[in-house]
């Protein structure tokens, strides 16, 4: 959640990925959006530390990062739950494999898996408005 200056209560999301194209993509969508706050962030860690600063009721992380090990998605979520026990966390990534999504959604509890490959702004935003139980504000 994120208190704004006169004291309205907004959501809160954070988006994490390495990709400068994908967050400016998503800044640029989510600006449309006056009443969602929305961070994004290329540093795993400095994510983590936006998402406990601002409690995030909703997180985007890729879970692959070149400069880390190759359980570096597996850290990643763990630190996310303790940091911000409450939110909901979506996958957006580039593992496609059903062993890795299966993985995440059924070991580590990730609200929602979406492929980047294959999901569209379109699916994005209609899982995040589910997850913050809004009504998705454009008809299908």
């Amino acid at each position: 959640m994120f208190e704004t200056e006169d004291g309205q209560i907004l959501p809160s999301i954070v988006m994490i990925d390495q990709e400068a194209d994908s967050l400016y993509f998503f800044r640029q969508v989510f600006h449309n959006f006056p009443d969602i706050k929305f961070f994004t962030m290329s540093d795993p860690d400095v994510g983590v530390a936006t998402a406990l600063q601002y409690q995030a009721d909703v997180i985007i992380t890729e879970i692959y990062y070149p400069r880390y090990d190759s359980n570096e998605g597996e850290v990643l979520i763990e630190k996310l739950r303790n940091a911000c026990p409450e939110a909901k966390i979506i996958i957006y990534s580039t593992h496609n494999e059903e062993e890795i999504i299966y993985k995440y959604t059924t070991v580590f509890g990730v609200d929602a898996y979406l492929k980047k490959v294959e999901s569209s702004m379109e699916d994005v935003l209609r899982t995040v408005f589910d997850l913050l139980g809004k009504a998705y504000p454009f008809p299908s």
